[in-house]
């Protein structure tokens, strides 16, 4: 066990220190893949490129919460700054917002379970906050070329 350590140490530091977060979130992942399958075998539509962007959303979320994780615990000539302490907690629940939506959405097409509009509302806030008008300016001038 000691030659993870060096490992263990680079993952906890540098990576995502969170590992009850990354155990919730693969539990998440695999119900929203579980009822994709179903949902796709109800529609005939399950096809091996779905599966493919299981493993893009994975190491885009690896990505973003490991950048997330380094912007809120970085430190300057060795002390810690607090400026960005809260960003993992909101990184965290908008990919859980994310995946609950996706999960309330195959509910609802299968018919077995519709939450109310004003969780799906919430939800949708926390996962796809409204843009700035700064944000919706650049993206029109993008559009335009």
């Amino acid at each position: 066990a000691s030659f993870l350590s060096p490992l263990l140490y680079l993952l906890n530091n540098f990576v995502i220190s969170d590992l009850h977060f990354i155990l919730n979130l693969v539990v998440i992942i695999i119900c929203d893949t579980i009822l994709g399958i179903i949902v796709g075998y109800k529609k005939g539509e399950i096809s091996s490129s779905k599966f493919g962007k299981l493993f893009i959303k994975i190491a885009v979320y690896f990505m973003v919460l490991s950048a997330s994780h380094n912007a809120s615990t970085y430190t300057v000539n060795g002390t810690s700054s607090s400026l960005l302490s809260w960003l993992d907690a909101v990184v965290y629940a908008m990919i859980i917002a994310r995946e609950m939506l996706s999960i309330f959405e195959k509910t609802t097409i299968l018919g077995i379970f519709a939450p109310p509009a004003w969780i799906i509302k919430r939800l949708d806030i926390i996962a796809n906050p409204p843009d700035t008008k700064e944000n919706t300016e650049s993206k029109e001038k993008n559009n335009n070329k």
